[in-house]
């Protein structure tokens, strides 16, 4: 648990061998807390925790199932006590029969005992092991964060459609702010990161997720402005915005652009100049419905009626359909959103994918000339490149818009779960001729504290953090965002640390 020596030795002479683990983890937290022991702590200041799901550990402790928590949170959420939780969940272990591992006979013994469990469950810090992405902090620790915040539990959203953010797509931006000020105020020490959503949010998400990155109010992006993508994008980032640029060159703005061979089969009743946000994965119906839609046509004898213009047109943008011949419809080819996107040619093409597959791993991808965008200041700021730590970093979108701003990437830790999206991402990494260094993790709970404060020493640090949020469930322990606070927050310990040691040791070897 990555308390040291001394303090196990403090806690043991305290309560004895006989201590259970729990009791000797409570003392030293609480002795840290309440400063009942003069130990210097400094080597052990990247490992403070802050709170994540802290009810949701009591939960699972009192015996219930991962899948039995999720439900509840996302039903009730967590601002209720851990016993209203702990009640509903036995509540609909007895309604539902076998929903759970305990029977109706004794659900009622489950609550009494939920509930005497409760104290003590919730009293026990949870810090984090070489084993597990999550962390939290006990309530009884510091009471205020380095930057004068109350420390808190972070909550999870309760549901997962709620309503939605509007985003504006005038200009570039609908919010914006002075994100320069922001973070010369609240992160000196930091480096730049940014945290972007793909698909829709609940505006009680993105005001959640700006508390805990410092105050900053999120930017939202329409990609229509820099690609022929209608795409809502939202991002939380401290990068200045004062020199930003465009990628050059330019992507296509417009579907004609990006597929200019289909112009002369375009009808005039059809007006779309953009593709919409819509990335149709499953396409098992989509030729039938292109075969209907085709019979109507040739039924017209090319000059459909007003209701069937508009029939038409609706699937059109419904499904991304596009003209290829003479009143021949079909879906996107997967090349064709690759350029969409902003990636290379058959950038997703792999021997052993078809092109639904690929279609589908491109659904929720980085318009690389939209984050580009927002990237740029940082060609100026590192002309000689930058050091990256890429989490769920997809088929690498952030990665190529750097590349395409002409940036030297020196090392990028690539955290990504998927082998699909592994392969393809290593595979432009060599294609690209990149000189740094690549290293590719298999999911964002292999990241300890233990490996993080490792590569923190093999490359000095991290210049940028990159999160990408692309997860569509409401799970618990599926929720990105808070896995991507865990790590800003620890290399932000772990950086600050390192310098303090420099500065140490730069001192000493003055004197």
């Amino acid at each position: 648990m990555n308390f040291s020596m001394q303090e196990v030795v403090l806690a043991l002479h305290k309560l004895g061998k006989e201590a259970s683990i729990e009791e000797l983890v409570d003392c030293i937290v609480t002795a840290k807390a309440s400063e009942e022991t003069q130990t210097n702590f400094s080597e052990s200041s990247a490992m403070e925790m802050y709170s994540v799901a802290g009810k949701t550990i009591c939960l699972l402790r009192m015996g219930f199932t991962e899948s039995e928590v999720n439900s509840a949170v996302c039903n009730v959420g967590l601002e209720v006590p851990v016993e209203l939780l702990a009640e509903w969940i036995v509540t609909h272990r007895t309604v539902g029969g076998t929903g759970g591992r305990h029977s109706a006979v004794n659900s009622e013994e489950h609550i009494s005992s939920s509930r005497s469990n409760v104290k003590s469950a919730a009293r026990v810090p949870t810090v984090l092991t070489s084993g597990t992405s999550f962390h939290y902090v006990n309530k009884n620790s510091a009471g205020t964060s380095q930057h004068g915040r109350r420390s808190k539990y972070i909550p999870i959203e309760k549901t997962c459609h709620v309503n939605p953010v509007h985003v504006s797509p005038r200009a570039c931006t609908s919010s914006s702010v002075n994100n320069e000020s922001c973070r010369s105020q609240a992160l000196p020490d930091l480096p730049y990161f940014i945290y972007g959503s793909l698909s829709e949010l609940s505006e009680g998400a993105w005001k959640q997720y700006s508390q805990f990155l410092y105050d900053i109010k999120p930017e939202f992006v329409n990609s229509e402005i820099f690609s022929s993508l209608k795409r809502k994008e939202g991002y939380l980032h401290n990068l200045p915005a004062k020199t930003r640029h465009r990628i050059q060159p330019t992507a296509p703005m417009s579907i004609k652009g990006v597929i200019p061979a289909t112009q002369k089969w375009w009808p005039s009743w059809d007006p779309r100049k953009k593709l919409d946000s819509t990335i149709e994965a499953d396409m098992t119906e989509i030729p039938r419905i292109c075969e209907r839609l085709e019979r109507r046509m040739r039924d017209s004898h090319g000059v459909p009626s007003l209701h069937d213009q508009n029939f038409i047109l609706q699937q059109c943008k419904q499904l991304n359909l596009i003209w290829v011949g003479k009143n021949k419809l079909s879906p996107l080819e997967p090349d064709q959103l690759e350029r969409v996107l902003g990636y290379p040619i058959n950038h997703t093409h792999l021997q052993d994918l078809d092109l639904f597959q690929r279609l589908k791993i491109m659904k929720l991808c980085f318009q690389t000339d939209t984050i580009g965008y927002i990237l740029s200041p940082l060609k100026d700021l590192y002309p000689d490149g930058l050091r990256v730590l890429s989490l769920n970093t997809g088929i690498g979108g952030a990665e190529v818009a750097l590349n395409r701003l002409g940036m030297h990437l020196k090392c990028v830790v690539s955290i990504e779960t998927s082998e699909v999206n592994q392969k393809i991402f290593k595979r432009w990494w060599d294609n690209t001729h990149q000189s740094g260094e690549l290293r590719q993790i298999g999911g964002i709970s292999k990241l300890t504290l233990q490996l993080l404060a490792q590569l923190v020493k093999d490359f000095g640090g991290f210049d940028l953090i990159v999160g990408a949020h692309s997860l569509e469930t409401c799970g618990l322990y599926t929720h990105f965002f808070f896995e991507f606070y865990r790590v800003l927050t620890q290399l932000k310990d772990i950086m600050r640390s390192l310098k303090k040691r420099e500065k140490h040791h730069e001192f000493t070897d003055y004197n």
